[in-house]
C-alpha cells in the first residue's frame, strides 16, 4: 500500500497536491518515514521557521519508498543547507529537483554543511534548472555510494568555497555533468576547486563525464588528484589560477580555457589530452611529481601569441620553456592582421 504526501500542511494523505500562482511560505520541510512515496514541493518559499541549523528541504536517512519532486521553489537555510538527499539507508528511489532558487548555509560554520545541494546516497535523481545564489562550502556536493545521477543546466554562483565536490567512498557510480556554471564568490576570488574529484580511501571517481559546464574564478578549475579517468571535454575554464590540476589520472577531451596563467599541474604518469587557451599563459604544464619516474604528458595545446615585425627581418620571441623531454612538434601558426 502506497502512501503519499502532499505540501500544503505536512500529512500523509490519500492524494496529493500540485500548487500554482504565487509562492507560499512555509517552514522547513523533513522526510524521514518509511514506505513514504510521491512527495511532491512545488512553487513555495521554503524557510526555517526557528532553528537556522535546519535544511531547507531534507530527505533523511530512514527514508524509504519512491519518487519525489522538489519544484520551482525558493529553498533557504541560514546555515545548514538548501536542499540535502540523505537518503543513506539505499531505499529511496527517483528524486527530481528542478528549477529552484536555493540559498546555502552561508552563516552557518560546520564543514559538514553549508551546500546548496548536498546528495548523500541518492538513487535515480535528476537535477536541472536550478539557480544557485550562495552557499557556503560547495554548491553542489556528491557522496556515498551515489547511482543513476544527472546534473544539467544548472547556475551555482557566489560559491564562497568549491563549487562542486564529488566523492567516490564504495559503491558510488560514476556522474554526468553537463551544462552547469561555478562562479566564485568576490570575497574568495582565486580560492577553492571549480570542480573537485575528492580522493577518499577509495581512490577518486572514475568515468565520470562532464561537458559544456564553465568554471570562473577559483584557484584550480578542475581538480582530479589522483589516479583516476574520465571525460572532461569542451568545458570552460575562466580566471583560475590553474586551469587543471591532473595528479595521476586520464582526463580525456578538450578543455578551453581563458585568463589562466597555468594551463596544466599534473603528477607522475598523468595524460591530458588538450587544452585550447583564449588567452596567452604563463605556464603551459608545471611537473609537481617525483623526478626519476614517470613524467606528466599533455598530447596537445593552443594559445595566441602576439607578434610584432621588425625591419631587421626577423625577431626573437620567447613561447615557453622547453621540458627535459618534448616528444611530438610544435606547430606555429602566423597571421597577418
Amino acid at each position: 500500500m502506497k502512501r503519499f504526501v502532499a505540501i500544503g500542511a505536512i500529512g500523509l494523505m490519500s492524494w496529493t497536491t500540485a500548487w500554482a500562482g504565487d509562492l507560499q511560505t512555509t517552514g522547513s520541510q523533513n522526510f524521514n518515514n518509511a514506505n513514504t512515496n510521491d512527495i511532491r514541493i512545488s512553487d513555495k518559499d521554503i524557510q526555517p521557521n526557528n532553528d537556522p541549523n535546519m535544511y531547507g528541504v531534507l530527505l533523511n536517512s530512514n527514508l524509504t519508498g519512491d519518487n519525489a519532486d522538489i519544484l520551482n521553489s525558493t529553498i533557504y537555510s541560514p546555515s545548514a543547507d538548501a536542499i540535502e538527499i540523505n537518503t543513506t539507508s539505499g531505499g529511496f528511489r527517483g528524486v527530481k529537483i528542478i528549477g529552484n532558487t536555493l540559498y546555502g548555509g552561508e552563516f552557518g560554520s560546520s564543514s559538514s554543511a553549508g551546500f546548496s545541494i548536498g546528495i548523500a546516497k541518492g538513487r535515480d535523481m535528476t537535477i536541472v534548472g536550478n539557480i544557485s545564489k550562495v552557499s557556503r562550502n560547495e554548491a553542489l556536493h556528491i557522496e556515498d555510494d551515489q547511482e543513476n545521477i544527472t546534473i544539467g543546466n544548472n547556475v551555482f554562483v557566489d560559491c564562497m568555497a568549491d563549487g562542486a565536490r564529488i566523492l567516490n567512498r564504495s559503491a558510488a557510480q560514476p556522474v554526468l555533468l553537463a551544462g552547469n556554471i561555478f562562479v566564485k564568490h568576490a570575497s574568495s576570488l582565486h580560492q577553492g576547486k571549480g570542480i573537485y574529484l575528492v580522493y577518499d580511501a577509495n581512490g577518486v571517481l572514475s568515468k565520470n563525464v562532464m561537458t559544456a559546464n564553465r568554471v570562473t574564478g577559483f584557484d584550480i578549475g578542475l581538480h582530479a588528484p589522483s589516479k583516476v579517468r574520465f571525460t572532461f571535454d569542451n568545458n570552460l575554464i575562466e580566471d583560475c589560477n590553474v586551469a587543471i590540476s591532473n595528479g595521476n589520472g586520464i582526463i580525456e577531451g578538450t578543455t578551453f580555457v581563458s585568463d589562466c596563467p597555468t594551463l596544466l599541474t599534473a603528477g607522475n604518469g598523468s595524460v591530458t589530452d588538450r587544452i585550447v587557451s583564449y588567452t596567452t599563459p604563463t605556464t603551459i604544464l608545471n611537473f609537481n611529481g617525483t623526478s626519476g619516474y614517470a613524467g606528466a604528458t599533455l598530447k596537445g595545446f593552443a594559445f595566441p601569441l602576439d607578434l610584432t615585425s621588425v625591419s631587421q627581418g626577423y625577431a626573437t620571441h620567447e613561447m615557453f620553456t622547453l621540458p627535459k623531454r618534448l616528444a611530438g612538434r610544435i606547430t606555429v601558426h602566423i597571421i597577418n592582421a
